[in-house]
């Protein structure tokens, strides 16, 4: 009865699956970008997404690696003190970028420095990281491709340290978000990121290009935390941002938002991802999907006079974010045995592999498959089985060898039979004639 319960408890998980729409995790409102990305970074779940691995230009969210690579190099920036190059001067003193303005032989404070960086975007006060860091912008560069790579970045090249137009200049929605939730784990990045007005320590203000974060606009959301803007006519507004609300934490990527131009109507970037944290808030939460005292499979098991089947439960409780209106009814269980059968004798809780629970087609979380009870194990079960195995195995030897024997027998019981049959007749013959 119990393995019936079992099977009609699968059965109904199987069938759940069926009626699951496929666009249980697509957002109800239109996003503008031209790549997006939505991430739960505290159960490392990607809510949505769109044409997240497209290579798309990620203008000045570029400055990201330069913040991270500033810090890997000196995290001590209150006590650093850069002077600014007569190269990089001239080379920006006449630059469409946006600029801090910095004359030549200026000193500038680190962590000021890494404030124009990420606050401000301003490209020369990118290039006097690269110099500190590496030497030169192009000696930079190759450190920032090598440290891409190393952090997890796999669609994405750069080719310069402020992210001006350059058509081998690129990366990707997904790309971005990973190097975002990598830099987040830099205290001074986050606390730069998060406000809406610096003062630096020669007292010049600088307001954030980050709209969210800035009570004083329209587009303003209170759950904001950074992170950082980009935009060129070529790559569109992109926006890496963040928000924290009731101890949950996201990040959302968007790449090639409109409008092309400067101007402050209909600025996308900041109102789809409001919206899109928005959403995410409301719609999701975290919590048990599949608790580890149910039986949710079963398998078959040798070698016990007791057991024909082995019923398996998850070994931990499984935790995940899910849709708010989503009931165990629509999740789905799969089980990637290590072997098709269990043998006996086996112990309560040993693992015979690893479950998985989707949701709408997206693993939301796995637990290790175990044993739900012990299993003692017969050795004579073990010996037979083994050799019938063997003989199924090797059942042409064994037919061959059968055959050989029956003609031997055969060939055994033909001589015996002519030997008696002689020996019968010469026993007549000589009581003839004795009589």
């Amino acid at each position: 009865m119990k393995k019936f319960g079992s099977l009609i408890f699968v059965f109904i998980f199987l069938l759940s699956v069926a009626i699951i729409p496929a666009d249980a995790y697509n957002p109800t409102f239109e996003t503008h970008a031209k790549a997006v990305f939505l991430y739960n970074v505290d159960t490392d779940t990607v809510v949505y997404s769109k044409n997240p691995d497209t290579k798309l230009y990620p203008a000045s969210l570029t400055k990201i690696m330069v913040g991270v690579l500033l810090l890997e190099k000196n995290q001590n920036l209150e006590e650093l003190e850069l002077t600014v190059s007569e190269k990089i001067a001239e080379e920006y003193k006449y630059s469409e970028a946006v600029t801090a303005g910095f004359e030549a032989g200026e000193k500038v404070n680190g962590y000021d420095l890494l404030a124009y960086t990420i606050v401000k975007s301003c490209a020369d006060a990118a290039s006097v990281v690269a110099e500190y860091v590496s030497g030169s912008e192009e000696e930079f560069i190759k450190l920032m491709n090598s440290r891409a790579k190393e952090i997890g970045l796999t669609a994405t090249n750069f080719t310069n340290c402020h992210g001006l137009h350059d058509e081998n200049h690129y990366s990707t929605a997904r790309d971005m978000c990973t190097l975002t939730n990598y830099a987040l784990k830099f205290q001074a990045i986050k606390d730069v990121a998060k406000v809406a007005r610096y003062e630096t320590k020669n007292g010049i203000t600088l307001a954030a290009t980050n709209l969210l974060i800035d009570p004083s606009t329209d587009y303003y959301y209170r759950y904001a935390t950074g992170c950082k803007t980009g935009y060129t006519t070529e790559a569109g507004r992109c926006l890496a941002s963040t928000a924290t609300y009731e101890g949950m934490t996201y990040i959302s990527i968007l790449l090639g938002c409109p409008p092309q131009d400067n101007s402050i109507i209909n600025r996308y970037e900041f109102i789809d991802t409001a919206e899109l944290f928005r959403w995410a808030f409301e719609s999701f939460s975290y919590r048990s999907v599949l608790t580890n005292s149910e039986t949710v499979d079963s398998i078959p098991i040798d070698y016990s006079w007791d057991y024909d089947m082995l019923n398996v439960i998850p070994k931990d409780e499984v935790y995940a974010l899910v849709p708010n209106e989503a009931d165990e009814s629509t999740f789905e269980i799969k089980i990637d045995y290590k072997n098709k059968r269990a043998e006996a004798p086996i112990k309560k809780g040993e693992q015979v592999g690893v479950l998985k629970v989707y949701y709408a087609g997206h693993q939301i979380g796995e637990s290790p498959a175990v044993a739900a009870e012990s299993v003692e194990g017969s050795q004579i079960l073990r010996l037979t089985t083994g050799i019938q195995r063997f003989l199924v195995k090797h059942k042409s030897i064994f037919i061959a060898v059968c055959l050989i024997v029956m003609i031997f027998i055969i060939v055994f019981i033909a001589i015996t039979i002519r030997l008696n049959s002689k020996r019968k007749k010469y026993g007549r013959v000589k009581r003839y004639k004795r009589f």
